[in-house]
């Protein structure tokens, strides 16, 4: 083993942790926003298609599907998935047809 095999081996450093870009529901950079200024930037844009807004590839929510079926054990209530599912649909209906 290399020594910076070695060095991550006892960090315990792993490198698919439960993340936005690894979750089932993430798609990945599919459009762009251009920013002003004099020297203006293309940044991409990820997004989650179960909450429809954008995301950071490294950020991660409660709802974590991995790509081979895995959870994450966050213990939410009935209440709290309730509440999430309403926001989700006022958020839905106030953004007409925006994706």
């Amino acid at each position: 083993m290399s020594a910076l095999g070695a060095l991550r081996k006892a960090t315990g450093y792993a490198a698919d942790n439960p993340c936005c870009s690894n979750c089932t529901k993430y798609t990945g950079p599919g459009s762009t926003v251009t920013t002003g200024g004099t020297n203006p930037k293309v940044i991409p844009i990820a997004f989650c298609k179960r909450f429809h807004f954008s995301v950071h590839v490294t950020g991660c929510c409660d709802y974590w599907r991995g790509r081979d079926g895995s959870i994450l054990d966050t213990n939410l209530t009935q209440e709290q998935r309730t509440r999430v599912q309403a926001l989700k649909n006022k958020v839905s209906k106030t953004s007409k047809g925006r994706p």
